[in-house]
């Protein structure tokens, strides 16, 4: 439609007023949402992180799903710079299509991995709502919450890598019954993680959600804020049954074996991360999103020209 390939010309040619270009402009807006599991093109997402090994599953979760954010951050500000009153109702409906849809289903689930996939899913569904606002703050905000984001994935999918049993990771949510008596330092650390992924007080993931909550009330998105919010309180509720489990269920019969030495330090890594920027203060957490966005656009602005 457009004759071109690079952004520049996308801005230059691009016209939403032809049916041609809004179909190309459609379809790749698909492709990046299927990419990224955000409803309705996310079914692949749970099946995948359930069926595929833990390391798979964390880097599906983690630095996919971040490099596809980037990519689409990439194309709205360098290709697509003109049109956000057409694109910001797109990324509302996806955002909260994605964050409704995918909190409900977490809630019914008992492998732990497919939980975390539908959690995988609620965040991106939750970040890409500072598309709707489309300014610095929204996309400072949305890069720190994928700094937050990736710390706690790869920590939760870590603890559920590390925790083994007779040669095979444990994975279901009944796995993990009584772990807090056997393996107190695991259980503390799954219990952080998940608290960081629900956006508790005391976490990075708290800060994370505050300032792009912020970020959609400061842009006039009162409803969507709002709907950030409650989906937090949901996740809350699902993030929660893992402790609940740790801590207040009889332990299974099943034998644990050793994390490894390595295992531990990355997880004592993520662990410390994410409670230092939890506790750090708030004035300094905003400038880290914008210091990165600076940084993203001025490498992204050179390999354009």
């Amino acid at each position: 439609a457009t004759g071109h390939f690079d952004y520049p010309g996308f801005r230059d040619t691009l016209d939403p007023a032809r049916g041609l270009d809004l179909a190309g402009l459609a379809l790749i807006f698909a492709g990046l949402a299927m990419k990224l599991a955000l409803v309705p093109f996310h079914q692949w997402l749970p099946d995948v992180q359930e069926g595929t090994s833990t390391s798979v599953a964390a880097f599906v979760s983690t630095c996919v799903v971040i490099t596809v954010t980037l990519a689409w951050l990439r194309l709205v500000l360098h290709g697509l710079p003109d049109l956000h009153a057409l694109l910001s109702p797109v990324f509302a409906g996806l955002g909260v299509a994605s964050i409704v849809l995918a909190n409900l289903m977490a809630l019914v689930q008992r492998n732990v991995k497919r939980m975390l996939g539908w959690l995988v899913i609620a965040q991106a569904g939750t970040w890409i709502l500072a598309f709707c606002v489309g300014d610095e703050t929204a996309f400072g905000a949305m890069i720190f919450y994928l700094v937050a984001y990736a710390l706690v994935m790869l920590g939760a999918f870590g603890v559920v890598m590390t925790l083994k049993g007779g040669g095979r990771e444990l994975e279901r949510l009944e796995h993990f019954a009584g772990i807090a008596e056997s393996r107190k330092g695991l259980a503390a650390i799954m219990t952080l993680f998940m608290l960081a992924v629900a956006g508790v007080p005391g976490t990075v993931g708290f800060w994370a959600r505050w300032h792009l909550v912020g970020a959609l009330v400061a842009g006039g998105e009162l409803v969507l804020a709002v709907i950030a919010v409650l989906g937090s309180v949901v996740s809350l509720y699902i993030c929660m049954q893992v402790p609940v489990m740790m801590y207040m269920r009889e332990t299974l019969e099943e034998e644990v074996t050793e994390s490894a030495t390595n295992e531990l330090l990355v997880l004592l890594l993520c662990a410390g991360i994410v409670i230092g920027l939890g506790i750090w203060p708030d004035p300094l957490l905003p400038g880290w999103g914008m210091g990165l966005l600076d940084f993203f656009e001025s490498s992204v602005g050179s390999s354009v020209r």
